[in-house]
């Protein structure tokens, strides 16, 4: 992979990440720091399962190679 694609992998691995640790917080008050733990999440995501951000965020990035495919999953 180019650099750019390698930076662009690793940002959308790191928003997946950040999601799926979040996700049982949100809409709630933050853990105390340093104790976050995956877990079932807000509506019922499985634990370490990302969400619908992660996945729009995905979307958007293929959104200069593919627009209408983007619009479609968006959509979907």
């Amino acid at each position: 992979m180019s650099d750019r694609s390698d930076r662009i992998a690793g940002v959308l691995l790191g928003q997946g990440v950040g999601d799926a640790l979040g996700s049982p917080y949100e809409f709630r008050a933050p853990p105390a720091r340093g104790q976050a733990r995956f877990g079932r999440g807000t509506f019922g995501h499985a634990p370490a399962q990302y969400t619908d951000d992660t996945e729009e965020a995905c979307m958007v990035a293929m959104g200069r190679s593919e627009p209408l495919k983007v619009a479609a999953g968006l959509l979907r």
